[in-house]
């Protein structure tokens, strides 16, 4: 890898051809964070869920509607 070392980008100083290292650092807030993240995502989902069912019941009910006024006429 050392052949590579030369090719930096001179405004940036970054590396393109080696893989970039993690921070070294605490992971005490990421160990924390983890359940937060795993909740939220939870939430994001059911939301998501939720507003589909929604969706479909109001088209469906709304073609339903229409359907049945075009066949009494």
């Amino acid at each position: 890898m050392e052949k590579f070392s030369s090719y930096r980008d001179p405004g940036t100083g970054i590396q393109p051809f080696l893989t970039p290292l993690p921070p070294a650092g605490s992971e005490l807030l990421a160990t924390i964070l983890l359940p937060v993240g795993y909740v939220v995502g939870v939430i994001r989902t059911a939301l998501i869920v939720a507003l589909g069912v929604i969706y479909v019941v109001l088209v469906s009910g709304v073609c339903t509607v229409f359907y049945l006024h075009s066949t009494t006429l």
